[in-house]
Order: structure tokens, then C-alpha cells, then sequence
């Protein structure tokens, strides 16, 4: 179920990134406005991770590894349907932050689940392996993205993209049998570790 969910979530993102842009194109009426806004778009993407990956750490502790990706994915959903009825620009910028949060809101959830389910002394090999997944899905997705807006019209890949997305949501039923808690064996062998490693860090922050 994980691998499914993680594979889906950024393939979609991928298929639905392809066209954006000109969507952006059409609906900002000038060059020069277009150019605009897609510095303004970049930006507003680099906002929404940096506040999701707060966001999303917090929940994974506080509400648990499948709460938050499943919100996540709902999230996630929403934003790519909400595509298909931009009536202009602004729409399409605050879609873009949206859906740009989900998928961040839930990495630090990924990252957690890959973290409890291997062992200390593979764990670098399980998060090289779970990461060709979402690089994997990045080869094919933004070619099936752009092949559906020029064959089928500028909407339709957001709606392919929605129904995957909407897969990965259904399949986070399926992490029920995966605890939303690191096991105490692999907290205990880790928590000192941790430690170890973030105390620079915590003193760069205190100063």
C-alpha cells in the first residue's frame, strides 16, 4: 500500500505538472504577464513546502504516520479536480499552493513509515530503494501529461491525474496493519543516535 500511495501521489503530481504552465498562458492574456506568473507560481511552491514540511512533521508526531498521509492525499485529490474549473490565473496560482502543500504535508509521514519499517543497519538502502519509486515515476508522467493536453485538451490530464491521486488515497486503508508508531525496538536503537545527530542543530537554533 505504501509503495502504491507514494508512487501515485507524485506521478500525478508529475502528469498534472506538464500543463500547467499553459494553462497559466492562456489565462494570463499577455507574454509579459505570463512571465510573471511563473516566477509568481515558483515562488508560491517554494512557500508551500517550507510550511507543509513544518506542518506535516508536527501531525506525523501528534496524529500519526496514516492520519497525515491520507489527509495529505485528500488534500492532494481536491486540488487536481480543482484544476478543471480555473476561471483564471489567481485560481490556477492558489491550486498550484495547494496542491504543492499536500504533497509535502505527508513526506515527513513517507519518511517516518520507511524509517519504522527497516532496520538501523539497512535503513540507507530501504530510503534509496522507496526513493526510485517517486524518481521512477518522474520519467514517464510529465510525457503522459503533456501527450493527453495535446491529443485530449489542456483539462484532461487533470483529471488522469485526480483518479491516481484518488488511488493512493484508497490505498491508505490499506496501512492499517502498519503502526503510526515506531516500534519499541527501533526507537530504542535509535533515539540515542538521534540525539547524537540533532544536538548540533538544536544549539544552532538556541543561539
Amino acid at each position: 500500500s505504501l509503495v502504491i500511495i507514494f508512487f501515485t501521489t507524485f506521478a500525478s503530481s508529475m502528469v498534472s505538472a506538464s500543463p500547467v504552465p499553459f494553462l497559466i498562458k492562456n489565462l494570463a492574456g499577455t507574454k509579459e504577464a505570463f512571465a510573471v506568473f511563473i516566477g509568481v507560481l515558483v515562488s508560491v511552491s517554494s512557500i508551500a513546502m517550507i510550511t507543509a514540511n513544518f506542518a506535516g512533521g508536527f501531525l506525523t508526531d501528534r496524529v500519526g504516520r496514516k492520519r497525515t498521509i491520507g489527509l495529505g492525499s485528500g488534500i492532494l485529490v481536491t486540488s487536481l479536480f480543482a484544476y478543471a474549473i480555473a476561471p483564471d490565473v489567481f485560481w490556477v496560482i492558489a491550486v498550484y499552493f495547494v496542491q504543492m502543500f499536500a504533497i509535502s504535508l505527508f513526506q515527513p509521514a513517507f519518511t517516518a513509515l520507511v524509517a519504522d519499517m527497516s532496520r538501523l543497519s539497512s535503513r540507507g538502502k530501504a530510503f534509496g530503494r522507496f526513493n526510485l519509486f517517486w524518481i521512477g515515476s518522474a520519467i514517464p508522467a510529465p510525457f503522459v501529461g503533456g501527450f493527453l493536453a495535446y491529443n485530449l485538451g489542456l483539462h484532461f490530464p487533470f483529471f488522469v491525474a485526480a483518479l491516481m491521486s484518488l488511488i493512493g488515497l484508497v490505498a491508505c486503508f490499506g496501512l492499517a496493519g502498519i503502526s503510526s508508531e515506531a516500534t519499541s525496538t527501533n526507537r530504542a536503537s535509535t533515539e540515542v543516535e538521534h540525539e547524537r545527530i540533532l544536538m548540533p542543530f538544536g544549539r544552532v537554533i538556541l543561539i
